[in-house]
């Protein structure tokens, strides 16, 4: 600090805030603080709180199962070329666009399709909702076995055998959503907790008549 420069400079608040100071200097410091200089009162308490910050960020240990949840939904896109052949296939068990619709209704423009599948003891309910070139995908995978195994499923939709076109990971309750561009030979495969792998095609749909 001199008289051209009346304020100390950052690297000694730093030093100040983390008892690093020399005695000297801390004493400077302190006094100036009592002084109750505006702008280097402001500048103590910044970087006091940006030490408090990194303080509780160094303390902060990310629970054990939602690193194992991330690993798992995200090693399933490293298993792409392998998933046709690990993955049962779920068979398609309602379908809303084949459902007759009531009498007296004409037909209108293409609405929101509902889709159910079984695979061993999961349910998987689908939801596509076209928005121009844009497919909305909800989902939620449903077990009537072990509690719990559809929590932090991985989902990958994949086109053809290996390209990837989107993933997510499914919530506590096993809901998961994605968008992504429509086409066709779409193929959607969910891991749950219990490492089964289920395969999941996706209708086609008539892109020339868009």
């Amino acid at each position: 600090m001199s008289d051209l420069q009346p304020h100390f400079e950052d690297g000694m608040w730093i030093d100040f805030v983390r008892g690093l100071a020399p005695i000297e200097a801390a004493r400077q410091l302190e006094a100036h603080l009592e002084a109750a200089c505006p702008e280097c009162v402001e500048t103590h308490a910044a970087w006091s709180r940006i030490l408090d910050l990194t303080r509780r960020e160094l303390s902060y240990r990310v629970p054990e199962d939602t690193v194992r949840v991330v690993h798992a939904a995200f090693a399933l896109r490293h298993k792409t070329p392998m998933l046709a052949r690990l993955a049962q296939a779920a068979v398609r068990i309602f379908d809303s666009f084949e459902e007759p619709l009531p009498a007296g209704i004409r037909g209108g423009p293409t609405s929101a399709r509902q889709l159910l599948h079984t695979a061993g003891n999961f349910l998987i309910d689908l939801r596509l909702e076209p928005e121009g070139r844009v497919e909305h995908l909800t989902g939620q995978i449903l077990s009537t076995g072990a509690e719990g195994v559809t929590s932090g499923a991985g989902v990958v939709l994949v086109h053809g055998r290996e390209k990837l076109v989107a993933q997510t990971i499914a919530n506590s309750f096993g809901e998961f959503q994605m968008e992504f561009e429509r086409q066709n030979e779409l193929q959607l495969y969910v891991e749950t907790a219990s490492n089964e792998i289920i395969a999941i095609g996706l209708p086609d749909i008539n892109l020339s008549a868009e």
